[in-house]
């Protein structure tokens, strides 16, 4: 049996990790105790509405979020302070 504050962590690395139930089990059995079966797994990631992986990772055909970038031109890359640089213009 998990304290409260065991079974947070569980949660948590089941979101932030996407980790199948056996791998979690694992884990779980490695890291915070090896006394863990995986039908009391089944029951904290229910409780806590993290038993479905596919739920958990979003629509299949979703596009991932992407991340923006500075743009880079020839002014950012000048290091001159001259403002009749020739690659400035």
């Amino acid at each position: 049996m998990l304290t409260p504050e065991q079974e947070l962590i569980v949660v948590e690395l089941r979101k932030t990790l996407l980790l199948p139930t056996g791998v979690l089990l694992a884990v779980t059995r490695g890291f915070i105790d090896p006394a863990v079966t995986r039908a009391c797994l089944g029951r904290y990631l229910r409780r806590h509405g993290v038993s479905n992986l596919r739920d958990l990772a979003g629509p299949e055909g979703a596009a991932p979020a992407t991340k923006k970038s500075f743009k880079t031109t020839s002014r950012a890359l000048c290091t001159s302070t001259s403002s009749t640089c020739r690659r400035c213009r």
